[in-house]
């Protein structure tokens, strides 16, 4: 981006002599001439640009995408028995067990930092109720197995999921139950208690995907007259 302004607070500009050298020129058109010769010096004057890491520190060559691939895999294992507890009372009860990898990147992308962040808040909070600073910084690390490292977060083996239901027809012979009800178990009363298991690996992949780019993206912005004309 060229922008003649920034070379106003540093030191050897030229522009203001470009405008002066020329034949008198209107207020409205200095920045026109000012526009047309920076463009003819061929000075920029403010950069952006963008860079992407390999998973190995190397820069990538420019507009070269980050291809992340996130895999996990689950195992479950379930079982059930049914138990006739009278002619018109039926309880069933099972339990399922369930295993989750943690998600992890394929081709290496894939990094975390240095200390849980629940751990350091709380020794911020430990050490805010002490009177004393806390500054450790946080740094990132590569992580997974495709760097042979630790997983994003430990595995969850307590992954028991018990669940129970009852079935009950009653067997009402008159009165204001058997209205409701009927007679001769022609209702069926059920109800069940289960727990189960919310696994946030597959969401934390696709929001990482999509908004994280933590350890392989860096952005430098350089303030304006940190150079001059002649640098």
């Amino acid at each position: 981006m060229t922008n003649p302004s920034f070379y106003s607070g540093g030191a050897g500009t030229i522009l203001s002599d470009l405008v002066n050298d020329f034949s008198p020129i209107a207020n409205g058109f200095e920045s026109a001439v000012q526009n047309a010769a920076t463009a003819l010096i061929g000075r920029y004057s403010q950069y952006t640009a963008r860079f992407t890491f390999a998973h190995d520190g190397a820069f990538q060559p420019a507009a070269t995408p980050t291809d992340r691939t996130f895999a996990t895999q689950e195992y479950d294992v379930y079982g059930q028995d049914i138990w006739k507890l009278t002619p018109n009372l039926t309880v069933t009860y099972g339990l399922r067990y369930s295993l989750s990898r943690p998600v992890y990147e394929t081709k290496g992308f894939e990094v975390k930092p240095n200390i849980p962040l629940t751990d350091y808040f709380n020794q911020r909070v430990a050490s805010a109720a002490a009177g004393v600073p806390f500054f450790d910084p946080i740094t990132v690390d590569l992580s997974g197995p495709a760097n042979g490292r630790s997983p994003l977060y430990r595995w969850d083996k307590n992954n028991f999921q018990p669940r129970v239901a009852v079935a009950w027809s009653p067997g009402f012979k008159k009165g204001l139950l058997a209205r409701l009800f009927g007679v001769n178990h022609e209702s069926v009363l059920r109800g069940g208690f289960g727990i189960t298991n919310d696994y946030y690996g597959n969401q934390l992949a696709v929001n990482f995907d999509l908004n994280n780019q933590l350890g392989f993206s860096s952005q430098t912005t350089i303030s304006a007259n940190t150079y001059n004309i002649g640098t």
